[in-house]
């Protein structure tokens, strides 16, 4: 089943944010068999998947962590094996080049690269960094889908900055989702209780559901 793997070689731009959001609106979405792979050292992925269970929220979730130090063989990781157990397997990286991510990523149906829309984040060095994994993904793994999803969206000028980041993407060759994030920062305040956006009573959070909901399905829909 699909494998989605969150990768960037920058910190910052909300990798984990992504995969337990992403998680959630899986959750949201019906699938009853959702993996989480927390290739990150922080293992914030893992802690939050393990509150999510605790406090009666995460049935479907089920959590594994590994240290991005080491290859998924050395550390008796079969990826496609394991993700054939899962409607979704969403696979949470460091932000730094390591063998684990690597494995990881050449493992997925989805690579997914979180992009910050900003004016200090949409100079073009910004946007070829963000492709320059996609680019070697693409020579030597054409099968694999590599994407930008654009998040932090400021809601003042939203549909001119995401037209004018999608050229950018366009122009360098790369590819991007059509949905895009807002701001999911509001609701990781309490992602040690293991809660989400669906869970938030912020004003906010129904327009954040509202745009996980689209992202989830587009991922599963470009997955196929």
């Amino acid at each position: 089943m699909p494998i989605l793997t969150i990768a960037a070689e920058k910190g910052g731009c909300g990798k984990t944010l992504l995969t337990v959001n992403i998680a959630a609106a899986a959750q949201r979405a019906g699938l009853k068999k959702i993996l989480i792979i927390d290739g990150d050292s922080r293992e914030e992925s893992y802690e939050w998947a393990m509150a999510r269970k605790t406090a009666g929220l995460g049935k479907e979730i089920d959590i594994q962590k590994y240290s991005h130090e080491q290859s998924a063989e050395q550390q008796g990781l079969n990826i496609s094996k394991e993700a054939a157990n899962y409607d979704l397997t969403i696979i949470d990286t460091a932000a730094t080049h390591s063998t684990f991510s690597n494995d990881a990523m050449i493992s997925s149906d989805m690579v997914l690269t979180p992009f910050i829309v900003n004016e200090k984040d949409c100079r073009q060095k910004s946007i070829d960094r963000a492709l320059k994994i996609h680019n070697v993904l693409n020579e030597h793994f054409p099968d694999i889908k590599t994407k930008i999803l654009m998040t932090r969206v400021s809601t003042l000028n939203q549909l001119q900055q995401i037209d004018r980041v999608k050229q950018q993407i366009s122009a360098s060759n790369g590819s991007y989702l059509n949905s895009f994030l807002t701001d999911l920062n509001p609701f990781w305040k309490n992602w040690d209780l293991g809660m989400s956006c669906y869970e938030s009573t912020l004003n906010s959070a129904k327009r954040a559901q509202n745009e996980a909901d689209m992202l989830v399905m587009e991922i599963l829909e470009s997955c196929m």
